[in-house]
């Protein structure tokens, strides 16, 4: 439990991080022209609608007083945060007066590099064709190398699937500029919904962790996230939290009900969210560390060495992961044998253009400051006093760590550290993190939830909604003076 001293130099620093980042947004805005490949500089948004930021904060009134513990249905409380969630994103893009081209934007813009897609979609229908051509049409230019190279096919097929079910809905416009309107506008109604289907999950696989109100909690702060808020209209956050989501929970209630085939299923999801983004390749480290290392310390007894520990658990820990994998190939080889798809080649481009967009020569300085960077922005995106809760109680696991007295969390916790320095330091991705590393995102409210979870009850009420208060002002300035676009 946190108190006295260090509990008041805790508070004091969720509170002191976000103003002094919004003042040097007020007084030096210049600052971030200068610091080395930041990516989203300072910039003012005009937004003549302020007002409508009354409508998230009573809406974080209406919540916290009614859905934490007064709503008895699970379902039901889901619903709502979901619900509320739509409308706190639709509210922050309406501030600018400009009625949905806040949002439609982000795919009629030519200047968005992510716009290409929605343009090429519709002139495409036939998804085997668009996989089988996929790449030979990037090599020579009939598909713009950025962003295409950078994506798998899945990503391109979800903007033709999306722009499929608009005509099929609204009709078929007659010129090409209307059509990719169309979808625009359509695809912004609808892709917010998947953003916060991503709740589901997420619900399941806190309460693994957490009680029903902190599991409830911890959904009321993604929703106010800055970079669910504000990063709209990108499969980055509409649609990989959701299917990175399933994933972990398939996976980890296949480990605690004993039930096989939850692995293999788990296996097929991942399967096909690497077929959408490769960044979801990032399932394999986290799911082998986390259930290793959960499994290995099940498995030890006392006076065990660690070499008997993992004799003893070794079956239990590889057979999950085997089926896991097995389910992954499935997906991939069906794509490889239907379509001719080659997962690792496609990868190897993926990641080649990655690394040498921003930067072309790596070198061990660059490399340094980039995992720095990436962590900083990232900080900045989710909130400055979420990072110091789930750092908070992260120390606690990593002081565990080293008396090897671990509890059913830890694993959970020390694998996402883990990844996040290879993701930081090895992934070369160069800022925009943000937005790349929202799937992320639901893991570390858990943790920064459970980091709460170390004051004194009595004013854990106080700081959840200081918290909120805080984020939805970081937001709001983030909204105003760093827009994302």
């Amino acid at each position: 439990m946190i108190r006295g001293r260090f509990y008041r130099s805790i508070v004091g620093l969720i509170v002191v991080m976000p103003i002094l980042y919004w003042l040097v947004l007020f007084i030096a805005p210049e600052t971030f022209d200068h610091i080395w490949f930041w990516f989203w500089f300072a910039k003012v948004t005009p937004i003549p609608l302020w007002w409508l930021v009354l409508v998230p904060l009573i809406l974080i009134l209406l919540l916290f007083y009614t859905v934490p513990q007064n709503v008895r249905s699970s379902f039901v409380a889901l619903l709502l945060i979901a619900l509320t969630g739509y409308a706190v994103q639709w509210s922050f893009a309406l501030m600018e007066g400009r009625g949905v081209e806040a949002m439609t934007e982000k795919m009629l813009d030519a200047q968005i590099g992510h716009s290409a897609f929605a343009r090429e979609a519709i002139s495409s229908v036939d998804y085997g064709e668009t996989i089988r051509t996929y790449y030979g049409q990037v090599k020579v230019d009939s598909l713009p190398r950025f962003p295409f190279a950078t994506k798998p096919p899945g990503h391109f097929l979800l903007y033709i699937a999306t722009n499929q079910v608009a005509e099929g809905l609204l009709g078929k416009q007659r010129g090409l500029e209307q059509q990719v309107e169309q979808l625009a506008l359509f695809a912004s109604f609808l892709w917010p919904l998947f953003t916060f289907l991503a709740l589901f999950p997420m619900y399941g696989l806190a309460r693994f962790f957490l009680a029903e109100t902190e599991s409830r909690a911890t959904l009321i702060l993604y929703i106010f996230s800055p970079n669910i808020v504000l990063m709209t209209m990108h499969l980055d956050q509409c649609l990989l939290p959701l299917l990175f989501l399933t994933t972990l929970y398939l996976f980890m209630k296949g480990v605690t009900e004993r039930m096989l085939w939850l692995h293999g299923l788990a296996g097929i999801v991942a399967g096909i969210a690497l077929f959408i983004s490769f960044s979801m390749i990032t399932l394999f480290p986290l799911l082998a560390l986390w259930h290793g290392g959960r499994e290995l310390l099940t498995k030890k007894r006392k006076g065990d060495s660690w070499g008997r520990a993992l004799r003893r658990s070794a079956v239990s820990i590889l057979q999950p992961l085997v089926l896991f994998a097995v389910g992954v190939l499935l997906v991939n080889g069906f794509f490889s044998i239907a379509y001719g798809y080659d997962p690792l080649a496609a990868y190897q481009l993926a990641h080649s253009e990655h690394s040498l967009w921003k930067i072309q020569e790596w070198d061990i300085v660059r490399t340094i400051w980039v995992g720095i960077l990436d962590i900083v922005e990232y900080a900045v995106w989710i909130g400055f006093p979420i990072v110091i809760l789930a750092l908070l109680r992260s120390a606690i696991s990593l002081k565990r760590l080293r008396t090897l007295r671990l509890r059913f969390s830890d694993p959970m916790i020390l694998s996402l550290l883990v990844l996040f320095l290879l993701l930081s330091f090895f992934g070369k991705t160069v800022a925009e993190t943000g937005r790349l590393w929202t799937f992320l995102l639901p893991l570390v409210l858990i943790i920064a939830v459970m980091g709460g979870g170390l004051f004194p009850v009595k004013i854990r009420k106080r700081l959840f909604v200081g918290i909120l208060a805080l984020g939805l002002l970081h937001t709001f300035f983030l909204k105003w003076l760093q827009d994302f676009a």
